[in-house]
């Protein structure tokens, strides 16, 4: 190659990367002014906007996506709805490109582009809940760094991931189990035949690192809120078991297998059509391969289409639904490709680290969540360039044949493979630019914006869910005597809350919960009672909405029984709402 065309190529590897890098910032930002719900989103926002005055079990819990929600909530425009999805979307726009940085030197650029792109479109869940997209940004740099750190023996590097580890615990406390990627730094100490007392060092900075962030975010934690406060947040969140039967151990574990026997059972099917392939190749070697080889693609297409006929997927990209099991079937590649990847000779001892840290994350990331395996798929970052490089390489350079007569071709099996992966591309694409969380998930298109709403300026939603709104926040602004009031919210409405910039008078804005509790919520109304009883204000009693098809329950009639003690009437009602004071 002439220095001119080295030059020519240089400047296009360049100009490519610059794209990559641009489309990867920008690709999250996309859906930022779309959609306005009525529960996480907003509730995770008015968590941040009333921080200040917040406690109780996941305040604490919680901690550090908490105190960066709130930093953002003091930020330019960090008042409104489209200012703090913008914020949060960012995060997800630097984990893309940290990734793409990490990988681009390690396989070509395209493939890690198109890992990153793959990753954000299966970001179903809503940026603003930071204690999920922090988790996934230290795990994300814990990672690297570790991969830095014993690739390149790099001390510093070990000790900075054992930090981000114990940051990462303080973003939500569950993340303890990430310090299963210990088991990397072991794994590739054996494979590098190194002595105890060296791999012994490089935990002892790992550990040491985690242990100096978790000293500081306990000092932190406890000159804020008691130096007991860290032992009953600990113990609460046991208790919420008690409650919340979906967040045992044992509940998450077979919620997440659960997920993948469904998976596994969509894939005997592509399973079993790889083996009629295999004759229709091998019958009349000589003659029309080429040819053969299209028919046999043109068989793939047709049980995808069986498959959607069946109810596997669907493209109605506006559920988050219709990814779910292409979602589920990459992940069990991907399981399948990190476990090859620890025993293969095919690659080096560092990509067999990185595939060891690529295990743990697929494995690790759906505990301390009762979301199925969906946490599993909102965090790709790492694990879909690994996965995607892996299958290139065995499509485009893996060997022709199972045997070494070459008289059983692989070519179904790369065919299928590489199909089943495009699938999960084409719905990440779907999802990228269709889902929208919890607004428009029946198809209907959001056109409208809630005009009378400063923290909701900018935000696109359903005309019915704008009209809504925009009556409720209509009457309490032509009531001036309910200005200052506190708010009663019941019915998974929380996000009321954040909308018209009111605090709740109870310790959460989302009482329905099954990790809030009967016993939580009457002590709340008792003490609320008791603060009348003392305030010389007459009866400075807060403000009541219910959801008009809030369910009826031992939590519902502690609200009506307070409501009926100080005479509330109802004062406004839509197909909503009904607001009583």
């Amino acid at each position: 190659m002439t220095d001119r065309s080295e030059n020519i190529y240089s400047q296009r590897n360049k100009a490519l990367e610059i794209l990559f890098a641009v489309l990867l910032l920008l690709l999250p930002l996309l859906k930022i002014n779309q959609g306005v719900d009525l529960t996480d989103t907003p509730y995770s926002l008015g968590n941040y906007r009333f921080f200040e005055g917040a406690d109780g079990v996941w305040v604490l819990a919680t901690f550090l996506s908490n105190v960066t929600g709130y930093l953002f909530t003091r930020l330019p425009f960090g008042g409104t709805m489209i200012g703090m999805k913008l914020y949060s979307s960012l995060l997800i726009s630097f984990m893309a490109l940290f990734s793409f940085r990490f990988f681009k030197t390690k396989m070509p650029m395209w493939v890690a582009f198109l890992g990153e792109v793959a990753a954000i479109g299966f970001c179903w869940c809503p940026s603003v809940i930071l204690y999920n997209y922090m988790t996934y940004l230290f795990f994300l740099i814990c990672g690297v760094l570790l991969f830095r750190g014993l690739a390149g023996n790099r001390p510093i590097c070990l000790f900075l991931s054992g930090i981000s580890l114990g940051l990462n615990v303080s973003v939500r406390v569950p993340n303890i189990l990430e310090a299963a990627l210990i088991l990397c730094v072991w794994y590739y100490g054996a494979r590098k035949k190194k002595n105890f007392e060296q791999i012994a060092k490089e935990t002892g900075f790992c550990i040491g690192g985690f242990l100096a962030a978790q000293a500081v975010m306990f000092l932190i934690i406890s000159l804020l809120y008691g130096f007991g406060a860290y032992g009953e947040m600990i113990g609460g969140l046991f208790g919420m078991s008690v409650s919340a039967s979906d967040y045992t151990f044992s509940e998450m574990l077979l919620s997440i297998l659960s997920a993948y026997g469904r998976g596994i059972r969509w894939m005997v099917y592509p399973a079993l059509c790889i083996l009629p392939g295999i004759p229709f190749l091998i019958l009349w070697k000589d003659k029309g391969q080429t040819l053969r080889k299209i028919i046999y693609c043109a068989c793939i297409v047709f049980l995808f289409f069986v498959l959607y006929k069946w109810g596997m997927f669907n493209f109605r990209y506006y559920q988050k639904e219709s990814g779910l099991q292409w979602g589920v079937v990459f992940l069990l590649i991907s399981l399948g490709v990190t476990v090859w990847m620890l025993f293969t000779r095919m690659i080096d001892d560092e990509w067999m680290l990185i595939g060891s840290i690529a295990l743990i994350m697929i494995l690790i990331t759906p505990l301390g969540s009762n979301n199925y395996v969906w946490p599993a798929l909102n965090n790709l970052f790492f694990v879909a360039p690994v996965t995607f490089w892996m299958v290139y390489r065995f499509v485009r350079w893996g060997r022709s044949a199972v045997d070494s007569t070459g008289r059983v071709p692989f070519f179904p099996a790369k065919a299928m493979l590489a199909a089943l992966v495009l699938m999960f591309f084409v719905q990440s694409i779907g999802l990228l630019f269709g889902y929208v969380f919890l607004d428009g998930e029946d198809g209907t298109r959001r056109t409208a914006k809630v005009e009378n709403s400063p923290v909701l300026a900018g935000m696109y939603t359903s005309q019915a869910n704008a009209e809504s709104l925009e009556s409720l926040f209509a009457y309490l602004q032509s009531h001036e005597e309910l200005d200052g009031k506190e708010l009663i919210l019941y019915g998974n409405i929380p996000g009321l809350s954040y909308y018209l910039d009111r605090p709740c008078a109870t310790r959460t804005s989302w009482p329905d919960l099954d990790t809030s509790s009967y016993e939580d919520l009457k002590s709340d109304l008792n003490a609320l009672s008791t603060k009348i009883a003392l305030t010389d204000i007459d009866k400075p009693t807060p403000l009541v909405i219910l959801a008009a098809d809030a369910q009826e329950g031992d939590k519902l009639s502690a609200i009506r029984d307070f409501m009926e003690e100080y005479s509330y009437q109802l004062a406004f009602q839509n197909e909503r709402f009904l607001v009583y004071w």
